[in-house]
């Protein structure tokens, strides 16, 4: 097989797909509801010219760019997991999918009246802890590789 069908088979090994379609599936419905409370506080902004209005599209971009981290991150996961290590992965991905299912929960896609109802790090935080964790596991598999060699093929 030549170089660039080698590339693509490991681009697409069925291993990452398995983790990474239910996640997408999974953030799907968040990614959409910001989506849409974006373009409702704009359409509100675009009427009203107030500061509310403007805090609201802030505050749904914002939503949105956290949302797409979170899910970018659990990708990065599973491309560097999935292949080394199932059972690393699936307690490492256990965090964040709990995080979804609590932002599709408690819907924080809502006009600010006070306090925003989600605070915007708590996702952010959590992912990134699980990304430095997967990060840390993966650097230690490779250190193992290197310095004792590849139990595969020895």
């Amino acid at each position: 097989m030549n170089n660039w069908s080698l590339r693509l088979k490991a681009v697409f090994d069925w291993r990452k797909l398995i983790f990474v379609f239910p996640l997408v599936t999974l953030w799907s419905l968040p990614v959409t509801r910001a989506v849409a409370f974006i373009g409702y506080a704009d359409g509100v902004y675009a009427a009203e010219q107030t500061i509310n209005a403007s805090n609201d599209v802030r505050y749904g971009l914002v939503l949105l760019a956290t949302y797409l981290f979170c899910l970018s991150v659990e990708v990065v996961l599973c491309c560097l997991l999935a292949r080394k290590s199932v059972v690393a992965l699936l307690i490492l991905l256990s965090m964040p999918v709990w995080i979804a299912i609590q932002i599709i929960r408690f819907k924080p896609e809502e006009v600010i009246v006070l306090i925003p109802p989600l605070n915007v790090l708590w996702p952010l935080k959590w992912n990134a802890l699980a990304l430095l964790l997967g990060l840390s596991v993966f650097a230690f598999q490779q250190y193992r590789i290197l310095k004792l060699g590849n139990a595969r093929t020895t």
